[in-house]
């Protein structure tokens, strides 16, 4: 694994701590939360009932996004490989967010290029690697607006691309680097990044554990920001096919 971009301190790893301690209150109030679902709800009540799932959600996912951070930092981040084939991962995905999309009037589009082969990754810290994209890609679009997943195989490169368009108000070209800094965060604080700094952290280093890179661009639709990955074919050990 690559080394991280910053170097752990006794109050990073007390933060840590304190971090995973939240995860019994979170899975208190997702059992609560299971319980009310199982009682009679009229459509207002669900949909408050669905906010809160998507509230609980995005904190499991930021819990989840610190820990494993700081286990990468320390290089304690052991990669379970495997055979995965990528646009199943993304419709995955895309689904399980269609409910935040739609609250926020967001449309979700994921469109793949034919015969695009299964690559070795580990799927369940991609899945949050692209989960954290969309969400940051919705939080920033516009209602009404598009987010777009697609992904294309070049077989001369053997390697898969895939990107997340948003249409919201894009990064300026100074800030595309420092948003993928561990707990740093865009001089804009309606830009990408203004949250805690996290999850594009963790984006960049899951990305450069499976040997491929990830970069902010310019939106190709006139407005917004593309999310720019490339992933190599990677032997069963995690290894790059040369």
């Amino acid at each position: 694994m690559q080394s991280a971009t910053s170097t752990p301190t006794p109050a990073r790893d007390l933060f840590c701590m304190i971090v995973h301690d939240l995860k019994s209150p979170l899975a208190q109030i997702t059992a609560n939360l299971d319980l009310l679902e199982m009682g009679e709800l009229d459509e207002e009540q669900r949909q408050f009932l669905e906010g809160a799932r998507i509230g609980a959600a995005d904190m499991a996912l930021m819990i989840s996004n610190i820990l494993d951070l700081h286990r990468m930092e320390t290089q304690r981040a052991q990669l379970a490989f495997g055979a995965v084939d990528p646009v199943e991962l993304a419709e995955a995905v895309a689904q399980r967010l269609s409910a935040h999309a739609a609250l926020k009037k967001i449309r979700l589009v994921c469109t793949a290029a034919p015969a695009t082969p299964p690559l070795v990754l580990d799927r369940q810290v991609m899945e949050r690697v692209l989960r954290n994209l969309l969400m940051n890609a919705i939080e920033h679009s516009p209602a009404g607006g598009c987010v777009r997943v697609g992904l294309a195989y070049d077989a001369a490169r053997w390697q898969l691309t895939l990107t997340v368009d948003d249409e919201g108000r894009g990064i300026p070209p100074e800030q595309r680097e420092r948003i993928f800094q561990p707990f740093c965060q865009g001089e804009d604080p309606a830009a990408r990044g203004a949250g805690a700094g996290i999850g594009l952290a963790f984006c960049r280093m899951a990305v450069e554990a499976h040997h491929g890179s990830i970069a902010a661009e310019a939106g190709p639709y006139g407005t917004g920001t593309r999310m720019h990955l490339t992933l190599p074919l990677l032997t069963l050990k995690g290894e790059p096919i040369s």
